[in-house]
């Protein structure tokens, strides 16, 4: 599921903040909070935060001398529904929950429905600090009002290693974890090791069919592979896509959500090399070749 967070007070008011399954936000008045709002001292540093599921969303308050509204009413906790209305401090937001991107089976022959997308317009400078793009790449999305065009324009700027980390953490988590599958499909390094094979095809099956049975079934052969290796990274993308870090019977620790694309792009910076340094660049050409059509800088032209 998709959820969108709508700034309805303050100096930010009409901002819009999207969430996707296996994200969470924190919201508060410091930099210490993934969304600050420094003008209003009624927040705490860090107030709460938003965990969105495969299926749910989840409010929670992270202090206790500050209260947490939700539809006027205090609260801990509490899942939240299509039109609650959040105040903490002097702030106000809208909840608008939005409908589960479709999935795909084969990407380099489907378009990218814009319902698909995390739309966040507005939000690209953000955005390319929080993933860790380069000092050039984010200079370039200062003023820049489109993600959705952001990627294409990294790669018209030479910027290409930028551009894979930007659609790693863009896209949608299923859509992005078959993109590198199908990026890493035919590596020989793969097909050398059983070991790496198997947590290949677990990734593979969560990006197919990202249920939670085949989201814990990557995340055990990550553990398996040690986290090393393509095979173990795509796991590892699949496996902390969601869920939760603490042990079962725990309170949620949700993963953060930018190791998804943190595992994919270090996986496709191995296979990057895998056929030597002289074909980097003709793998990078490969790689951005096979995003989604809408996505795919050849299909801008």
């Amino acid at each position: 599921m998709r959820i969108a967070i709508l700034v309805r007070s303050g100096a930010t008011s009409g901002r819009r903040i999207v969430l996707r399954g296996g994200q969470t936000a924190t919201f508060g008045r410091t930099d210490w909070a993934d969304f600050s709002f420094p003008e209003d001292n009624g927040l705490a540093d860090v107030h709460f935060r938003i965990q969105c599921g495969l299926e749910n969303a989840l409010l929670v308050a992270l202090v206790t001398d500050r209260e947490t509204r939700l539809n006027e009413e205090a609260i801990a906790r509490v899942l939240l529904k299509n039109g609650d209305q959040i105040q903490a401090g002097h702030s106000k937001f809208q909840i608008e929950i939005e409908a589960s991107a479709p999935q795909f089976t084969t990407m380099a022959a489907q378009e990218l429905p814009a319902d698909a997308r995390n739309t966040v317009s507005g939000e690209t400078l953000d955005l390319a600090k929080y993933v860790g793009l380069s000092e050039k790449a984010i200079a370039a999305a200062s003023g820049w009002n489109s993600v959705e065009s952001f990627g294409p324009s990294l790669v018209e700027k030479g910027l290409v290693e930028d551009a894979i980390r930007w659609n790693a953490h863009w896209l949608p988590k299923p859509i992005a974890v078959q993109w590198c599958c199908e990026c890493v499909e035919a590596t020989p390094h793969l097909k050398a090791d059983p070991l790496q094979l198997s947590a290949f095809e677990s990734a593979k099956r969560w990006a197919q069919d990202p249920t939670e049975e085949h989201r814990q079934d990557a995340a055990r052969f990550a553990e398996s592979t040690g986290l090393e290796g393509i095979g173990g990274l795509l796991a590892a993308a699949a496996g902390w896509s969601g869920g939760s870090l603490a042990p079962a019977g725990q309170d949620i620790v949700p993963p953060d959500e930018r190791i998804t694309g943190r595992c994919l792009s270090t996986a496709l910076t191995i296979a990057r090399f895998e056929k030597g340094p002289q074909q980097s660049s003709n793998q990078i050409a490969l790689f951005l070749g096979r995003l989604p059509k809408s996505e795919n800088p050849a299909s801008q032209a």
